[in-house]
Order: C-alpha cells, then sequence, then structure tokens
C-alpha cells in the first residue's frame, strides 16, 4: 500500500491497481471470482422454480384412443385415476358430431371394450389397467 503524506495526490506513474484506483477498463463483477461463487450468483439471479414435486398417480395423464374401426377412433388425454364415464361421454359427443351413428339411440347401445374385458364408467383407467396410448374398442357403431 502507499503512503501519501501532506495529502498531496500521487502523479499517475506512482498510480498501482489497488482497490482504490479507477479501472482503465470496465470491468465485470464476476470476473475473478471462483467458480462456486459464480455458480451461487446464478441460481439466487435466477428466477424462481415451480417446486418439483414427483408426479403421483392421480396427476399421471394418459392418452386413450376409442376406435370404432380403422378410420373412425378418437384420442383423449385423460387423468389416470378419473372414471372411464367422462371418457364414454365425450366420446359420444364426438360421434354425434361428426355424424357415426344413425341415430341417437346407437350412441345409448354403445359398448367399450378393452382387452377381451367390457368397460364399466365407474372404473378407472388404473383399475382396468389402461395406459399411456392403449386402444379401447368401441362396438355397436
Amino acid at each position: 500500500m502507499q503512503i501519501i503524506q501532506n495529502s498531496a495526490r500521487p502523479s499517475p506513474a506512482d498510480q498501482h491497481d489497488g482497490p482504490f484506483t479507477e479501472p482503465s477498463q470496465p470491468v465485470n463483477p464476476r470476473d475473478g471470482l471462483n467458480e462456486d461463487w459464480k455458480r451461487e450468483w446464478r441460481h439466487h439471479s435466477a428466477p424462481p422454480n415451480k417446486p418439483t414435486s414427483p408426479a403421483t398417480a392421480e396427476d399421471k395423464r394418459i392418452r386413450i384412443t376409442l376406435q370404432c374401426d380403422e378410420d373412425r377412433h378418437v384420442t383423449f388425454l385423460v387423468k389416470y385415476n378419473d372414471q372411464l364415464d367422462k371418457v364414454f361421454a365425450a366420446f359420444k359427443t364426438t360421434a354425434a358430431k361428426k355424424g357415426w351413428a344413425a341415430n341417437a339411440g346407437a350412441l345409448d347401445a354403445v359398448q367399450f371394450e378393452f382387452d377381451g374385458f367390457a368397460l364399466v364408467g365407474d372404473k378407472t383407467a388404473k383399475d382396468m389397467g389402461i395406459e399411456d396410448e392403449d386402444i379401447v374398442n368401441v362396438l355397436g357403431l
């Protein structure tokens, strides 16, 4: 450290790059810091993330395709623990809009089948073993 007597300012030749001198070029405040501090600074300056809780079975969503034949099918994104009644009602609404049934009574007689077993509306995809991208057959259309 340089000692200045009689409060005289040092000449430019006497100046050094100490902590109290003005830099000749712009200084990045993060230069010269160790990597741990930089990583910590980035972590605290980033916007807060959403909580990273693991997805539970109730939150899991799967795609189920309800298929009448090769050309007529509808895919729904449903929660794993939702009752299948919701999917069946949505399919019937879609089938009616697309004119797949001769009349409204034909839609009431529709049955749904997965792996050879008839599906009941009060069951869930989890109960019936339906997984993501499985195909449910629609009988009676």
